[in-house]
């Protein structure tokens, strides 16, 4: 048996699946060899690996446990705002946008019960109740240091850092970056 996992085009365009520690280790195959261009798409792979657990062994209308039975903090989001001006992009300035560009953080939560999911971003804490099982929350982004923390109970379960998201760029880039928090419960 195998599955066939379907990403956007190729290994430079944003869907690849696996963690970019050397960029140089696989030149030619990526289009920047800049270190740090390409970010770690580790959240995407973690929350992919529910989705085809649940595919392969649980009925449509039956949701499988949380992954190990932990609870699960995911995170998507660019790392510098749409409207950002980059001062040294050999390409130019970004002119057009496909579909929805938002200054956003998308965080998806699999728990094995409610908690208050903390996200810090840029300074500016917000705060939201979720439920057990899945729940897709989106935060709006401020530049800076961004801070994941699940509460349960008043207690923290666990924290994690994301990437840092930048007013001031050189050059564009659009790729997501994403990240994984597991906790026990």
């Amino acid at each position: 048996e195998w599955i066939e996992f379907v990403t956007w085009n190729d290994f430079d365009e944003a869907s690849y699946m696996s963690p970019i520690d050397d960029v140089v280790k696989y030149w030619p195959y990526v289009a920047n060899p800049t270190l740090g261009y390409y970010k770690s798409h580790v959240g995407f792979l973690a929350l992919t690996k529910f989705y085809i657990n649940w595919y392969k062994y649980y009925p449509a209308t039956q949701s499988p446990p949380p992954p190990a039975g932990k609870d699960n903090v995911f995170w998507f989001y660019r790392t510098h705002p749409q409207a950002a001006v980059a001062s040294a992009d050999p390409l130019g300035p970004v002119i057009y946008r496909n579909g929805m560009v938002e200054d956003k953080i998308y965080v998806t939560t699999i728990l094995v019960a409610a908690a208050e999911l903390r996200v810090t971003t840029g300074g500016v804490v917000r705060s939201y109740p979720v439920p057990a099982g899945i729940t897709h929350t989106r935060v709006p982004f401020q530049a800076g240091t961004q801070r994941f923390e699940l509460y349960r109970a008043g207690v923290q379960k666990g924290v994690a850092n994301g990437d840092m998201i930048n007013a001031s760029i050189s050059v564009y880039n659009f790729n997501y970056t994403s990240g994984v928090l597991q906790t026990s419960p």
